[in-house]
């Protein structure tokens, strides 16, 4: 494994031209909860505290991390030293978290649209007989609505001048699916 990783390595630098890529459009903020219980288990803790009218199931480890495969694969290649840029959606918070995450690799976060509501994803992973399961709850927030209307003609102008353009997520883009193919005809 570490020979292709060297190989890898070696590939990269030996590229002497800048490559530019775009990602798009989507960006969650994701909570990972780890339940060290099978399912049965986790689901008669549920139905116990459910049948006090409410409570809390302490000592479950939790972790917000980023997520979105846009903005993961921009990190990915940003590390690999590739510019790139991109264009998603999220809140405030959102957008401070990403400045938080992306901009100490370089990458420019000036196309990224803030909106009214951020994509939330909050994973339950389940131990297993062989091994874990996760089931994920999502809210696609304005992700649901995020479509090529929503980009300026600086975006596509980005779009049209990078080497690559990267269209994740058309599942969460319920609104406009493969309508996004469209904004790059007559560009």
């Amino acid at each position: 494994m570490l020979d292709f990783i060297d190989e890898l390595i070696g590939f990269l630098n030996g590229v002497s031209e800048e490559i530019n890529v775009v990602v798009m459009p989507d960006f969650f903020l994701d909570r990972m909860i780890t339940l060290e219980s099978s399912l049965p288990e986790f689901a008669a803790s549920i139905t116990e505290v459910a049948s006090r009218k409410g409570g809390s199931i302490d000592g479950v480890p939790q972790t917000d991390i980023r997520g979105g495969n846009a903005v993961n694969t921009a990190s990915a290649l940003a590390a690999l030293g590739v510019n790139v840029t991109p264009i998603v959606c999220t809140s405030q918070l959102g957008m401070a978290q990403l400045n938080l995450h992306l901009k100490p690799m370089g990458i420019d976060t000036s196309h990224v649209k803030i909106s009214t509501k951020a994509s939330l994803t909050t994973a339950l992973e389940i131990a297993k007989d062989s091994g874990r399961l996760n089931v994920m709850l999502r809210d696609l927030g304005s992700l649901a609505n995020f479509g090529p209307e929503d980009l300026s003609e600086a975006d596509y102008s980005i779009i049209n001048e990078a080497d690559y353009v990267c269209v994740f997520n058309w599942a969460g883009t319920k609104m406009h699916g493969t309508d996004w193919s469209a904004m790059f005809s007559g560009r």
